[in-house]
């Protein structure tokens, strides 16, 4: 017999024990609210509006915002305090890197970048080649050059300066709104005059044929397609010749957007939360906002950790979504006195004494042809379910 006495909504239910947890990915075939969620909010010590994250290689989660450089150790926040006689040259921070060296490359609201290296700290201004205007995003292409995207144009660095394009690169645009690696090392960049790339080992940027908004992220899907979130417009596949091209498209504006290890396609959204594609043709986006839980419907950065682990930064505090081993299964409001018994295929079917028989698999429910009440429920060696009440087997 299987029987669990309560009026609670929800029912526990205890989907499988890992046996070793890290690392775990973030299963595709859960729902958002089945995940692990855990939220820092600002009146929990968080920092708000938070621009950029990035996980240097000691663990340190760290957090740009617009009222300083933040690190979390994932139970307390730590702002960043330079060397005893040194001071950021900035207090808004708009974008951060970290680099396989275990640095960290800060790049600031009006025209600065700095490097952290453990108690080390250096600049880099207008006298060492950096031109001014924000610094948007940094990107370090497969021959480990550090490229940084800004509002006066693509940079890169060599020989401890930065570098503005000449005529010869055939950059398209005076300003650089994103950049981004894909997997083969070709160098995808925005500007206010669309999308170029460049390939690995190549001097000249070529033209994406292709109308654009303002976009704010790119990103590579795992069959290779290139993403873009657009802060004006939508979450969509950029049309490129011989790359694979999807017809899905989130029409939200966006400022973040990110494939994880399973090819699940996040983005954040400018007020209206988090949403998640599985990358089936026939699954559509699914959401997760504030009401459910998101510190903030107005949300910018993502990240995925070295564990797996996904974390948003959202205009009042931080976000965490990781592996859960035990999951909440919400079942109809009201229903109390529950009959619960394994069926084949991974399914759960649930009886109780006011509400039909559910059957539940992957995180959704399916009402079944039998009304209650239902309070008792067995499987016998053959594999036969028998349910039974008051009313008889």
């Amino acid at each position: 017999m299987g029987r669990l006495h309560g009026g609670r909504v929800v029912l526990v239910v205890l989907l499988w024990l890992a046996l070793v947890q890290a690392a775990a990915a973030l299963d595709v075939q859960r729902p958002l609210a089945q995940l692990h969620h855990t939220a820092w909010r600002v009146q929990d010590g968080a920092p708000g509006q938070i621009t950029a994250l990035a996980q240097t290689t000691d663990g340190y989660l760290w957090l740009a915002t617009q009222i300083g450089l933040y690190r979390f150790d994932g139970v307390q926040f730590e702002r960043y305090e330079p060397p005893a006689g040194e001071a950021l040259p900035a207090t808004s921070v708009s974008a951060l890197h970290a680099s396989p060296d275990g640095g960290l490359w800060v790049g600031f609201r009006y025209g600065a970048v700095s490097h952290i290296d453990g108690s080390r700290l250096s600049h880099y201004g207008q006298a060492q080649g950096l031109p001014s205007g924000t610094v948007f995003s940094f990107a370090r292409d497969a021959d480990g050059r550090l490229w940084a995207a800004t509002f006066t144009g693509l940079v890169y660095l060599q020989g401890g300066r930065w570098h503005a394009l000449g005529p010869r690169w055939q950059y398209p645009g005076r300003q650089a709104r994103t950049v981004f690696v894909d997997a083969e090392g070709t160098l995808w960049v925005a500007s206010e005059q669309g999308v170029a790339f460049l390939p690995r080992g190549g001097t000249q940027f070529q033209r994406v044929r292709a109308r654009v908004g303002r976009i704010s992220q790119i990103a590579q899907g795992p069959d290779g397609a290139i993403w873009i979130a657009e802060a004006d417009g939508a979450v969509r596949a950029l049309p490129v010749p011989g790359r694979p091209t999807h017809a899905r498209t989130l029409p939200l504006a966006s400022a973040g957007l990110l494939f994880d290890r399973d090819g699940a396609l996040w983005a954040t959204t400018l007020g209206d939360g988090l949403y998640r594609w599985t990358g089936e043709a026939a699954s559509p986006f699914e959401g997760f906002r504030q009401r459910k839980g998101l510190t903030s419907d107005y949300a910018l950065p993502l990240l995925e950790d070295r564990e797996g682990t996904l974390w948003i930064g959202s205009s009042r505090g931080l976000d965490r979504f990781r592996h859960a081993n035990v999951v909440l299964a919400p079942l109809p409001d009201g229903a109390h006195d529950f009959a619960i018994v394994a069926e084949e295929g991974a399914a759960v079917l649930v009886g109780s004494r006011n509400r039909p028989l559910l059957r539940l698999k992957g995180g959704r429910q399916e009402t079944l042809p039998l009304a209650p009440p239902l309070t008792a429920a067995y499987r016998d060696p053959t594999g036969m379910v028998w349910l039974g009440g008051p009313k008889g087997i």
